[in-house]
């Protein structure tokens, strides 16, 4: 499973800047992971929306990724990408 750790850094009136930091799984399966797919859902709603399909590691341990939201109150998960498929979702 993957793990997140979110940090908002920014909160103007309009939009909030938030950088998802993606801790890599303890174990791959045996198959590297290609990328991460990072959802998001507004607290309450049932719906998980798609922020960004794939996100190649960058160098380094840990990939991240910013992106600006409208104010609000957000769910995220993670799931890592390998040949063999998709991980289970970020708890």
């Amino acid at each position: 499973m993957v793990a997140i750790l979110l940090i908002v850094l920014s909160a103007p009136l309009f939009a909030s800047k938030v950088t998802i930091y993606i801790k890599k799984p303890l174990s791959d399966g045996g198959s590297k992971v290609l990328g991460y797919i990072i959802e998001k859902k507004n607290l309450g709603a049932e719906e998980w929306v798609r922020l960004v399909k794939d996100i190649l590691p960058l160098p380094g341990n840990n990939p991240m990724y910013t992106v600006i939201l409208d104010p609000g109150i957000y769910d995220f998960r993670v799931m890592a990408v390998t040949k063999v498929g998709t991980s289970a979702p970020s708890e």
